[in-house]
């Protein structure tokens, strides 16, 4: 009788939590690929530093530096030398000249 009694709480009880729980949302294939999306960027990053013992994190901090060095470079050619605006609906003061910029420090 205990045991029935146990099973009969328990079901009643996941029951219960599953009516109540707020609806799923209608994105949820996205989630799922957004997980997959994560977990193989985070094993690459694994496998990346497992890639040649001992410049493996060489390899694996290298595209940070390159995207910050852009970045950077692109901000400071934009402010000293930029004049012609590259796309004023999206972002008013990016200029052709910061984005040769970026790619002239993204190969220096």
């Amino acid at each position: 009788f205990f045991i029935f009694c146990f099973f009969f709480f328990v079901f009643f009880f996941f029951f219960f939590l599953m009516i109540r729980r707020p609806p799923r949302s209608t994105l949820s294939s996205s989630s799922a690929a957004s997980d997959v999306y994560k977990r193989q960027g985070i094993s690459s990053l694994v496998l990346l530093r497992e890639y040649g013992r001992e410049n493996g994190v060489f390899y694996l901090v290298l595209p940070m530096v390159i995207a910050w060095c852009s970045d950077s470079g692109a901000y400071f050619f934009g402010r000293a030398f930029g004049k012609h605006k590259l796309a004023k609906k999206v972002s008013p003061t990016k200029t052709i000249e910061g984005a040769i910029g970026g790619i002239l420090t993204a190969i220096i």
